[in-house]
């Protein structure tokens, strides 16, 4: 399995990340929601 591919580059282009996620078929976004939160 290859790494996932970050994609918050594309936050601010909604084609991008449309584009992304048809492609690869899935989005990786690190540290979009609170770590703490997330852990609980």
């Amino acid at each position: 399995m290859k790494p996932f591919t970050e994609s918050n580059n594309l936050l601010n282009d909604p084609p991008g990340l449309r584009k992304r996620l048809r492609d690869d078929g899935y989005l990786f976004l690190r540290g979009i929601l609170p770590r703490d939160e997330v852990w609980t």
